[in-house]
């Protein structure tokens, strides 16, 4: 009688144990769409295609415009340790890059956000190429 007991109290555990196994993977399952869905929705939608601008900026217009004529050497010189900081708007008046393909993309919040306020930070790396930088945007919503 003992090893019967023994028996069915094990299939009772391990029958526990698989329940809650399987509402652990479903809990994290589930939490991860939301979590990945979050992470392209809204702000952070907005934050990607404001960082797009902020590359074409830096890659078409600023990194050219300070680096044409110098050495690697005088390049390093003048980006090493600098911060350039430029709001989405002056991005949008520079006649020089074109960002209408993206901007319109932000036509559902256009007035949101306050895209004079609204910048995009850019930090250049060594070798100092027209790629290596790193760069984050801050967004400023419009206050109401």
């Amino acid at each position: 009688m003992k090893k019967g007991f023994q028996s069915k109290t094990l299939t009772y555990v391990l029958a526990g144990v698989l329940a809650l196994l399987l509402i652990g993977i479903t809990t994290l399952v589930l939490t991860n769409k939301v979590v990945i869905s979050d992470v392209f929705s809204g702000k952070r939608k907005v934050e990607i295609t404001v960082m797009k601008m902020g590359d074409k900026f830096y890659q078409e217009f600023y990194h050219h415009l300070v680096t044409v004529g110098k050495t690697p050497e005088e390049t390093a010189n003048v980006l090493k340790d600098k911060e350039i900081k430029v709001s989405v708007a002056e991005i949008r008046r520079l006649k020089e890059i074109d960002t209408d393909e993206l901007w319109s993309s932000l036509s559902d919040v256009t007035t949101k956000y306050d895209w004079e306020q609204s910048t995009v930070a850019i930090r250049p790396l060594a070798p100092f190429g027209s790629k290596d930088y790193k760069i984050e945007a801050e967004l400023v919503e419009t206050v109401k």
